[in-house]
């Protein structure tokens, strides 16, 4: 196979490595990589992540540790995140949010800006379409119920969504065609 000359590996670790520094690193391409991707490209269809996890750990041991240590979250804003997690099935709105963290609205959305660049709402949509997805690969509920569980309104909702933020319709997305 042709080499890569650069790696790009965006994924999102969930829970506690949501909060490690965002960033751009440098990541050399291992002997091990080069075998996962061989094994990846002999079993495209395999519809078990295994071998990506294996990709992204190899990746993860070249990255600088202090984006684990540096980032400093307002312990609120870890509270208001666990919160949303909790309840995106939910509607849900700032108020509610600040509310169970203790803070006022405008606190609330103004340490989310401080520590994460987006709002509570963005956050919140952005953990409902990572959940959807999860759902729609390994799951075998039909569109309608996965879009409930997730906390939209409705199918047509969620597609809109899917596709302005994830480029791509619950159906394709399911099928794979990303």
């Amino acid at each position: 196979p042709d080499e890569f000359t650069k790696w790009y590996v965006h994924f999102s670790l969930g829970g506690s490595g949501d909060r490690a520094t965002a960033g751009v690193y440098p990541v050399q391409s291992t002997p091990r990589m080069k075998e996962v991707l061989e094994q990846m490209s002999q079993h495209p269809e395999d519809p078990y992540p295994w071998l990506s996890f294996g990709f992204v750990a190899e990746a993860l041991e070249q990255v600088p540790t202090e984006i684990w240590t540096d980032r400093r979250v307002d312990p609120r804003v870890e509270h208001a995140m666990e919160y949303l997690r909790a309840h995106l099935a939910r509607k849900l709105s700032s108020e509610e949010v600040a509310k169970a963290v203790g803070v006022s609205v405008r606190n609330l959305h103004h340490l989310f800006h401080k520590d994460l660049q987006m709002t509570p709402m963005s956050v919140l949509l952005d953990f409902r379409l990572d959940r959807a997805c999860r759902l729609l690969r390994h799951g075998n509920e039909s569109i309608e119920q996965i879009a409930e569980h997730c906390g939209f309104a409705n199918r047509y909702y969620f597609s809109r969504m899917m596709k302005k933020y994830r480029g791509v319709s619950p159906g394709a997305y399911r099928r794979a065609e990303v």
